[in-house]
C-alpha cells in the first residue's frame, strides 16, 4: 500500500566468526564496529554515524574498508587504520562526498557529526557547485589519544636506589592493584545482578498488572458510515479507536453516491475488540452499459439476454415493416433505443418483429408426405388427427385435410389429415344349383351343342 514501517527484529545468536560476542549478547558485526565499541567503551549517537559511514564507503565502493581472518584483527583495524581512499579507487567520486564519509567514520568521536540530522544536512548540499571539489578534511582533534605516561615520582633523599628495595615497591604496588581489580570485579558483578533482579521484578509486574489489560481489550461498536465521505469515516472510525485499512474499496451501488460510503467489514452495529482494523467500502457509482444494434438477430436470444444478464424490462412488438424485404418472424427489425444508448438495471426497451401472417398450407397434392406435414403442424403446435380413406391411387398419400388452405395459423389449433389407403376387392356371389328333368335338359342340350361345334370349322 505504499507504507513504510520500521521493525525491530531483535539481535539474534552470533555464531560466526567475524561478530563479537560477550556473555553471549552480541555486541555488534565487526564490520561496522566504530573504534569505540571495539575498545570496550559506551556507545553513543555517533557510534551509529561511524556504522552509517562505513555503510556508505561500502555502497559506493562495492567492498568493505576493513578485512580480516578473524574478528579481533578486523576490530584493530577499526581503530587503528586509517579509512582507504575512495577517489583513488574511483576519480569519478567527489571530493565532498568523500569527506562525508571521513568525517563520518573519524576514529576519534568528536571528529564525528554530532547527530545524523547535521550529516544529512550535509548530504544535501554535497554535490553543490562550489563544494564538489572542496578541500580534504581536516579533523579537529587527534584521531588517537595520546597515552599519557605517569609522572615520575621524586625519590626521597633517604631512599635507597638498589635492586632489593625496586623489587620489593613493585611486588607491594602489584598486590594493591590486583585488590583494586578484584574489588571492582566484585562491584560489576553486583552491580549487574542487581539490575536483572530489578528487571525481573518489572517483568513479573508487567505481566500479572500491565500485560492483561492490553490482551484483554474492550469490544467497541462499529459505527454506520452509510453515505457519509470516506474522510470523515475514517475519523468516525479512529474516535473509536479502530484502525482504518490503508486501501479503500470500491463496489457498486445504486442508492448511495459515487465516493461515497457504502459498507464497511466489519459491518456497522458489529462489537469488536477495540483497535481492530475496519475496511471501508465507497460506491463506484451504478453500472450502466451500452445498447447495441440487434436488428437481424433472433430476438428469443437476444431477449434472453437482456433480461438475464443486464436485468432490463424487454417488451415485444409486431410492426409491419416499411420495405418489401422478405423477414423471418423471429428477426428483429427495429429497436426503441438507437445502438450506444448508455441504459442501467430496470431500464425499459421494446424490440420489433415483423408483423408476418402465416397460413396453412395445402397439404394435398402439393408434394406434401404425412411426416413432413406432422412436423410442420408440430412446429406451429397443431395438434394432427389421422384417418384413413380408401382411395384409388397409391397409399399413404395426403388426400384430404379438415382445415381450409391459407387459413391463419394463430387461429387454427388442430387438424385433420386423411391419408389414402387401398380400396378392398369385392367377391362374386356364386350361382344356385339347378336338380331334376332341368338337369336332364341341359345335359342333352350340351350333347347336342357340342356335337354342333365340332362339326363346325375351325
Amino acid at each position: 500500500d505504499g507504507q513504510i514501517k520500521i521493525t525491530d527484529f531483535g539481535i539474534a545468536m552470533a555464531l560466526n566468526a567475524t561478530q563479537l560476542t560477550q556473555t553471549n549478547s552480541v555486541m555488534g558485526s565487526v564490520h561496522y564496529l566504530p573504534p569505540e565499541q571495539a575498545s570496550g567503551k559506551r556507545c553513543t549517537t555517533k557510534s551509529d554515524i561511524y556504522s552509517m559511514g562505513i555503510i556508505f564507503y561500502e555502497l559506493l565502493s562495492g567492498s568493505l574498508p576493513f578485512k580480516g581472518d578473524n574478528a579481533v584483527e578486523i576490530a584493530l583495524k577499526h581503530m587503528r587504520d586509517p579509512l582507504p581512499s575512495l577517489r583513488e579507487e574511483n576519480s569519478a567520486i567527489p571530493q565532498s562526498i568523500e569527506n562525508i564519509i571521513r568525517r563520518a567514520t573519524a576514529k576519534n568521536p568528536k571528529n564525528r557529526y554530532e547527530n545524523a540530522k547535521e550529516m544529512h544536512e550535509d548530504l544535501l548540499r554535497a554535490l553543490d557547485d562550489d563544494r564538489i571539489n572542496e578541500e580534504p578534511v581536516k579533523y579537529k582533534y587527534p584521531e588517537h589519544d595520546e597515552v599519557k605516561k605517569p609522572k615520575p615520582v621524586p625519590k626521597k633523599e633517604d631512599e635507597e636506589d638498589d635492586d632489593v628495595d625496586r623489587e620489593d615497591t613493585g611486588d607491594i604496588v602489584s598486590k594493591v592493584d590486583d585488590e583494586d581489580r578484584n574489588d571492582r570485579r566484585n562491584k560489576k558483578v553486583i552491580i549487574i545482578l542487581s539490575i536483572i533482579f530489578i528487571l525481573l521484578v518489572l517483568g513479573v509486574l508487567f505481566v500479572a498488572l500491565i500485560l492483561p489489560k492490553f490482551l484483554n481489550k474492550k469490544a467497541v461498536t462499529v459505527p454506520d458510515c452509510t453515505g457519509l465521505k470516506v474522510s470523515v469515516c475514517e475519523k468516525k472510525l479512529l474516535d473509536k479507536g479502530f484502525e482504518v485499512a490503508t486501501k479503500i474499496k470500491s463496489v457498486e451501488s445504486e442508492d448511495i453516491k459515487k465516493n461515497r460510503v457504502v459498507k464497511t467489514e466489519p459491518g456497522k452495529g458489529r462489537r469488536i475488540k477495540y483497535g481492530s482494523k475496519v475496511t471501508i467500502y465507497k460506491s463506484s457509482g451504478e453500472e450502466t452499459f451500452k445498447i447495441e444494434d440487434y436488428t437481424g438477430q433472433n430476438y428469443n436470444s437476444v431477449k434472453a439476454t437482456l433480461e438475464a444478464k443486464y436485468e432490463l424490462i424487454v417488451t415485444i412488438e409486431k410492426k409491419t415493416p416499411s420495405d418489401d424485404k422478405k423477414y423471418d418472424k423471429d428477426e428483429i427489425i427495429g429497436q426503441s433505443l438507437s445502438a450506444g444508448s448508455e441504459v442501467k438495471k430496470g431500464d425499459k426497451i421494446t424490440l420489433y418483429i415483423p408483423n408476418v401472417v402465416e397460413t396453412l398450407p395445402n397439404f394435398v397434392g402439393e408434394g406434401w408426405s404425412l411426416v413432413d406435414a406432422q412436423n410442420f403442424c408440430n412446429e406451429h403446435n397443431i395438434t394432427v388427427t389421422v384417418e384413413e380413406q380408401e382411395y384409388d391411387g397409391a397409399p399413404g398419400i395426403i388426400v384430404g385435410q379438415s382445415r381450409k388452405a391459407g387459413s391463419d395459423l394463430e387461429n387454427v389449433s388442430s387438424i385433420i389429415l386423411k391419408v389414402s389407403i387401398a380400396r378392398k376387392q369385392v367377391q362374386p356371389t356364386p350361382e344356385p344349383d339347378q336338380s331334376g328333368g332341368d338337369s336332364g335338359n341341359n345335359g342333352g342340350n350340351n350333347s347336342g351343342n357340342n356335337t354342333n361345334n365340332q362339326n363346325q370349322t375351325p
